[in-house]
């Protein structure tokens, strides 16, 4: 467990844990798990008030962090610094629910800076590396977005010519509505299907490279889905 530093007095808690992903098998379909996640939670005194909280990463892999806004006032920013202290994202300006997503460019202990946009408040946050589920051809898995700016991957290994076609839809409830996209191995987007006003949507696309490929799942509000694919 790595405890919050603040630049000035203040009692900011910080709770890690580590989650074991399930070992990915050639034939496992799973949903989204986290090499490893953290939370913590803060309170911004004045303007000049920044806590700290630092994580180990490695080069390449995928950092998501979430703020959530506990005081009404609060309008939070981050900044994420490097092993060496450079910035490697400035200032972030986050909404009542945000996210920041980044490539780590190092590897080594990280820091993210959490601040208020002039305003204080406390605040929570939560920051995950290397979230991702797995799919395989034939295969369903169900998931859940849980706030609108969410982001579920699930890696697939495909073909350059293959022909993939993936499905997603609301398993309950009336407000998701479903968001799909290819991504190659390079992290372009290759193919995006949106489903604004429709809870079932299908994606179908001829992949463009092989190797491993990721299907994102996110959608317009929040609500539980199934996502499932094949590849001919």
């Amino acid at each position: 467990m790595r405890a919050p530093v603040s630049d000035q007095l203040a009692a900011p808690t910080d709770e890690a844990s580590t989650a074991v992903p399930t070992a990915a098998t050639p034939h496992a379909s799973f949903a989204p798990t986290a090499a490893a996640e953290s939370s913590g939670s803060g309170e911004i005194l004045n303007l000049q008030h920044a806590d700290s909280y630092a994580f180990d990463g490695e080069q390449g892999q995928l950092l998501e962090v979430r703020v959530l806004q506990v005081a009404p006032d609060l309008n939070p920013q981050i900044e994420l610094l490097d092993p060496s202290g450079s910035v490697e994202v400035p200032w972030h300006l986050i909404n009542i629910f945000g996210t920041v997503e980044k490539r780590l460019a190092s590897s080594g202990t990280y820091t993210i800076r959490v601040s208020g946009f002039y305003s204080t408040g406390r605040y929570a946050l939560t920051w995950t590396l290397d979230r991702f589920g797995q799919l395989t051809s034939g295969n369903e898995v169900t998931g859940a977005i849980d706030q609108a700016d969410q982001v579920d991957r699930y890696r697939f290994e495909g073909a350059q010519g293959q022909v993939i076609r993936a499905r997603a839809y609301r398993t309950s409830g009336v407000s998701l509505e479903p968001r799909l996209d290819l991504v190659d191995p390079t992290g372009a987007t290759e193919t995006t299907v949106d489903g604004y006003g429709r809870p079932d949507i299908t994606l179908q696309s001829k992949l463009a490279s092989s190797g491993t490929y990721l299907l994102a799942v996110s959608g317009q509000k929040t609500g539980p889905y199934a996502v499932s694919l094949t590849l001919e």
